[in-house]
């Protein structure tokens, strides 16, 4: 009998890097008399949760200039809620940088996969052409 796994809160949220509930309104997300979790945001695809991901991890490069693995994630999962220097090495092996290499928006698809991984213990379901194509929506998107 084959063993079933119940998908992690970010995957059953579509929000598959666990960005807390906040004032921010994004596209996708699921109507406030509709959510079930109240802590973390819920979008009606993964593929909006993967763009909101995208959105917050340009703005980590291009407004707060976290450009590396370590000062991302350290912001991400801060020291005091997560095992922070375990997220970095997995983030770093998953996606082939170093913790400290300089990134730019266009490596965010190569990112996000670990984190999805690390944020759902383990889970990953998402093809890589969706995280390119939530990606490609936050790129040009203004919320």
């Amino acid at each position: 009998m084959a063993k079933t796994i119940t998908p992690r809160r970010g995957i059953r949220n579509n929000n598959p890097l666990n960005i807390r509930v906040s004032k921010d309104v994004w596209v996708g997300e699921v109507p406030p008399e509709r959510k079930k979790d109240h802590v973390f945001e819920e979008f009606i695809s993964p593929l909006y949760g993967l763009r909101a991901a995208s959105k917050l991890l340009i703005k980590y490069l291009t407004v707060y200039h976290l450009t590396t693995i370590n000062k991302i994630i350290h912001r991400w999962a801060p020291p005091e809620e997560n095992d922070t220097k375990a997220y970095v090495a997995a983030v770093c092996k998953g996606s082939g940088f170093g913790p400290n290499d300089e990134l730019t928006p266009d490596d965010i698809p190569k990112v996000i996969p670990p984190m999805v991984r690390v944020e759902n213990a383990g889970q990953q379901p998402y093809a890589d052409t969706l995280i390119a194509e939530a990606y490609r929506m936050a790129r040009g998107a203004k919320s």
